[in-house]
């Protein structure tokens, strides 16, 4: 009976860190916990999808609690670290805190007492800082928030400025509580996050190491499944932005026409993709997005990021022409028919 107990343990801990693969712990509060929202839809999980989509061999482990704060979460510590052995640890404590209004003295000597915990089982450090609400006032918000920046400095960590950067400024961003954001919010803290943990999980050999997983950057199949981080894990690994294919056509070409979130679309402007790119039949970006995609907001990118509305093919055709081949989304038509009129 023993034996058959040690065995079920042992199975236990093979299954719950794969073979080669490296614990990233997320130890922080609601904010990833994924609070009001399904747990499939927070950031720790799209991250998750995002490494095992790259082929990272690295397993998210997420220990954050809602309601979490720096003392509940020292008491904690030992034992999680213990348990999961992390390689990297995503330090996101200290709102509660602040919510609450501590002496930022107390949370920074907790959150100084994780650190050295952390470190002394021999893992790296990102630490979160956020913004607390205005309503507390500049004597209390400015000092908490600048704490994040001078641990960072003093301990020499990596550093999320600003967990929720941007979100406050997207529709619908956040919940009804306006402390905890919506799940479309999600993949732009993602993004505020991968920017910095990116460094630590993937080393600059290692990049140049992944290259094959970009190897299809200039095609439809890529596009069809790639995220914003992915396209910018291929661009700091050395693709070409404006690369063209054998008929002309560039990857912000089948971004517009395929991928499903336009925050493809800014990032491939944002790196210089050209957004009047003439594929050989004259069909620009814009006229793939007025073809072949689903989404609106695609048409509102591109037109945000410089696109011509009234940019025509070699038969003379405009995207709004091509929305004919795309008769099952009305909207698309409807997007560039508002924007017309603008």
């Amino acid at each position: 009976m023993k034996i058959r107990w040690l065995v079920s343990v042992l199975l236990l801990c093979i299954l719950a860190h794969p073979a080669g693969a490296r614990v990233l712990l997320v130890y922080g509060n609601s904010l990833s916990a994924a609070f009001g929202i399904p747990e499939e839809q927070g950031w720790v999980h799209l991250l998750d999808e995002h490494l095992k989509r790259e082929g990272i061999p690295v397993q998210v482990v997420n220990a954050s609690v809602s309601g979490e704060t720096t003392v509940g979460g020292l008491a904690r510590l030992p034992g999680v670290l213990d348990h999961h052995a992390p390689s990297w640890v995503i330090l996101e404590l200290g709102g509660n805190d602040g919510l609450r209004g501590m002496p930022v003295k107390h949370i920074r000597e907790n959150i100084e007492a994780m650190i050295r915990l952390i470190r002394e089982r021999g893992a790296e450090v990102l630490l979160t800082g956020i913004r607390l609400p205005p309503n507390y006032g500049p004597r209390y918000t400015t000092p908490f928030f600048e704490n994040y920046a001078s641990l960072a400095r003093a301990h020499r960590l990596a550093l999320v400025p600003n967990l929720l950067e941007g979100v406050a400024r997207m529709p619908d961003g956040m919940q009804l509580d306006g402390i905890h954001p919506s799940a479309t919010a999600q993949a732009r803290i993602l993004e505020n996050v991968w920017v910095h943990l990116e460094a630590l999980v993937l080393r600059p050999t290692q990049r140049v190491a992944r290259g094959p997983a970009c190897g299809n950057w200039n095609a439809q199949a890529f596009f069809e499944v790639a995220d914003a981080l992915l396209v910018r894990t291929c661009l700091n690994a050395g693709a070409n932005v404006n690369e063209r294919d054998a008929k002309g056509r560039t990857p912000l070409h089948w971004a517009a026409g395929y991928g499903a979130s336009p925050a493809l679309i800014e990032t491939l402007i944002g790196a210089g993709a050209d957004p009047g790119a003439s594929a050989d039949n004259g069909a620009t970006p814009l006229h793939f997005a007025a073809g072949y995609n689903h989404n609106p907001a695609i048409i509102t990118a591109l037109l945000k990021g410089g696109a011509d509305l009234h940019a025509t093919d070699k038969i003379g055709a405009t995207a709004l022409h091509w929305t004919s081949y795309n008769p099952a989304n009305p909207a698309m038509a409807t997007a560039l028919m508002q924007a017309a009129k603008r």
